[in-house]
Parts: structure tokens; C-alpha cells; sequence
């Protein structure tokens, strides 16, 4: 999949899509995620933008002969879009409607901040990447959308206790990401295992 990343960051690059924008002051713009064999791309609702993504998504599949089920496909519309069925019959995708959501992570609606997990079990996280979750995380909670600044009336180790314990039981990630790798790790453990059994009849 890093053969589309490319493709698709280059086409950001030609103004072929344009993404949206995150932050304030240092903006990023993204234009697409990628997990595993899913993708999720951002474009405009412009029809220009959406049939160059199509013909860029038919160029990766004659470059890589990988086929993009587009019978699995939806397109879902951000606010007000007039022109989704226009849309979804370029792409020949379907169309959906928020709230959804999309590998657990709720995504659209008014959800619950504790209600959200996150994709963090394959790797160790630095302290320096969970500091900077934990201050999006805690902006978000106090400040929401809110341009002006808010103060923060709870520690966040008070927020993390469960709910018994007084907290809001919003996930300690530092927690989360150490119980997810062992999960992972006696998953692979037991796999192997099963792959060991399955073989041994074969050399005896």
C-alpha cells in the first residue's frame, strides 16, 4: 500500500485532491490514512477532485494489479453535499451516513471520549508521543472545537481512574499500549504453537 500513499500524496501535491487541514498555527494537511489493506481518503466534493482520485486509484491498479473492490467501497459526505450520488457513480461505491464507525473508532455523531479506542497494539509508544496524545486529548475534553483557551479543572490522572474510582475512565494510552502488546504477543505465541502441531505429523 505505500505504492498508493505515494500516488495519492502526489496527487495532493498537483492539487488533483485537496485533503483537509489540522491545527491552528503549524497546519498538516492529509489527504489520506492507510491501515493494513484499508484505506480512507479525504477529497473535496468538487466532481474534478473526485474523478481524478478515480483515475489515480485505476493507475495504481494497472501498476500494481491489485483490485480495489469498489462494491466494498463508501463514500460519506462531510455537512451538506448535494451532488453524492453524482459522486458515489463516478467512484461506483456506495454511499454512507454518519455516525459510523470504522476499525472501532467511532467517527461522525456525539461520542463518548471514553468510547474511542485506539489502533496503538503493534508498537511501544515513546513518552514523547504519548505526552503529545494525552495534550490533544485533554485539549479536546475541555476545550472542544473552542478557539479560546480553557482551563483544565481535573488532573488527567484523575480523569484516567475508572469510573468507580471516580474518574471518567478514559484509557491510560501508556497502559493500553503495553496490554495490547501482550495481547498481540501471546496471540502470535499461540499461533505459532498451532502452526508447530499442524506440522509435526509430517516429520514423524
Amino acid at each position: 500500500m505505500e505504492g498508493l500513499s505515494r500516488m495519492l500524496d502526489k496527487a495532493k501535491q498537483m492539487q488533483w485532491i485537496s485533503g483537509f487541514d489540522v491545527g491552528r498555527r503549524n497546519l498538516i494537511n492529509i489527504s489520506h490514512f492507510l491501515y493494513a489493506d484499508d484505506t480512507l481518503i479525504f477529497c473535496g466534493v468538487d466532481r474534478n477532485q473526485v474523478l481524478y482520485l478515480n483515475q489515480t486509484l485505476l493507475i495504481f491498479e494497472a501498476l500494481s494489479c491489485f483490485h480495489i473492490n469498489m462494491l466494498k467501497s463508501v463514500i460519506y459526505p462531510v455537512n451538506e453535499v448535494h451532488n453524492m450520488e453524482e459522486l458515489a457513480g463516478i467512484l461506483g461505491c456506495s454511499i454512507g451516513t454518519f455516525p459510523t464507525t470504522y476499525k472501532g473508532l467511532p467517527l461522525g455523531g456525539k461520542f463518548k471520549l471514553e468510547a474511542s479506542p485506539l489502533t496503538i497494539s503493534l508498537y511501544l509508544m515513546s513518552s514523547r508521543v504519548l505526552k503529545q496524545l494525552d495534550k490533544i486529548r485533554r485539549k479536546f475534553m475541555w476545550e472542544g472545537n473552542d478557539k479560546d483557551h480553557k482551563f483544565h479543572l481535573v488532573k488527567w490522572s484523575k480523569v484516567e481512574l475508572s469510573k468507580h474510582q471516580g474518574g471518567l475512565g478514559i484509557k491510560n494510552l501508556a497502559l493500553h499500549n503495553i496490554c495490547l502488546l501482550m495481547k498481540w504477543l501471546r496471540s502470535s505465541v499461540l499461533e505459532s504453537e498451532k502452526r508447530k502441531k499442524a506440522m509435526r505429523p509430517h516429520f514423524t
